[in-house]
């Protein structure tokens, strides 16, 4: 006889087309716990009538986000009568979080951050949480490879040498994007050709605005806006480095797990989360650092190269979708057959 697979209900905090590191999460797991026996049903928080939420669909409920999905993971699980976790996933990190967010962090059954980092600031943030909390790395998976396929037609025009900065995030004040150009701006004299491509939805129009009135003033800088993931493995290829400029992340970013795995060289701002992963030699304290290391890699590619190659043996060993989901069924199975 067949078993039944355990069904989950996974709130997001978007649409689940949108091109945001949250949906990546969300999907790589559902993929994953079906391999275990689960049956992860995605659905955006903001389209949910809370009011009308029927009989149960699901044995357990994960809210991917405190502030946003926290309170709704929360009431949909007492309406049912299951448990529920919520995963602290970046900005629900930053501030001083409403009652909402604190009782549903509170009154979960587990917590969950995406690394060490993350979870010390969510013991800080959310001190209720510290006898419920678990740390379950961020995984990453392949990015899709397409034979035969290179950068997009629309993509801005390049000299094959000539250096590239990839910058894959949302557009948001939190992730700082205007800082790698004014950081940079200064390697223009020695690096003439160099360009910067920022890769990602807008998600704040101030920030948006003031990027497209970058891109306007500076024509080495370009905004691609949001591209489908089976997109993006020609932009990283094409990458000299991969950049996160995030002044707060929730775990190790998407994009520069991928770049690892491409085996381009990352940098990102020093930060607690980006000390944990890339590490603190892969970080840059001010604009002065991050030219100085940048000029590094352009200088001596060979031993960047090995560099990224280590790096890529400690993702696919503490990064695994294997191992993350294993994470995950040892922590949900048992609240589920309780």
């Amino acid at each position: 006889m067949k078993k039944e697979r355990m069904k989950v209900l996974f709130l997001i905090p978007c649409d689940q087309d949108a091109a945001r590191g949250n949906v990546t999460t969300a999907k790589r797991l559902q993929q994953e716990l079906w391999r275990r026996g689960y049956e992860v049903e995605l659905a955006d928080v903001n389209q949910l009538d809370l009011a009308s939420i029927g009989d149960a669909r699901a044995q357990l409920v994960i809210g991917l986000h405190a502030v946003h999905c926290g309170p709704a993971a929360r009431t949909i699980a007492k309406a049912w009568g299951v448990p529920y976790i919520v995963l602290v996933s970046g900005t629900d990190l930053n501030g001083k979080p409403q009652k909402p967010a604190t009782e549903a962090v509170q009154h979960a059954n587990a917590v969950v951050a995406l690394g060490n980092a993350p979870a010390t600031r969510a013991r800080d943030v959310y001190p209720e949480c510290r006898n419920h909390l678990h740390v379950i790395p961020q995984a990453v998976s392949l990015l899709p490879y397409r034979p035969g396929v290179n950068l997009p037609a629309d993509a801005p025009e390049i000299p094959n040498d000539a250096p590239m900065v990839l910058i894959p995030a949302g557009v948001r004040e939190v992730k700082d994007p205007l800082r790698a150009i004014t950081a940079l701006l200064p390697m223009r004299k020695e690096q003439p050709e160099m360009q910067i491509w920022f890769v990602g939805p807008e998600l704040e129009k101030a920030t948006g605005d003031a990027l497209r009135a970058a891109c306007e003033e500076h024509d080495w800088v370009h905004w691609l806006d949001a591209r489908p993931r089976e997109d993006l493995l020609p932009l990283f290829r094409r990458a000299s480095v991969v950049v996160s400029t995030s002044r707060s992340e929730g775990g190790p970013p998407n994009g520069l797990l991928e770049a690892v795995l491409v085996g381009r060289p990352v940098l990102a701002s020093s930060i607690p989360a980006h000390r944990e992963f890339p590490g603190a030699e892969s970080c840059f304290r001010d604009d002065i650092e991050l030219r100085k290391r940048f000029r590094a890699i352009l200088s001596e590619p060979e031993r960047a190269m090995m560099k990224s190659r280590k790096m890529e043996e400690v993702v696919r060993q503490t990064h695994s979708p294997a191992a993350e989901s294993l994470s995950w069924d040892r922590l949900m199975r048992p609240l589920i057959e309780t």
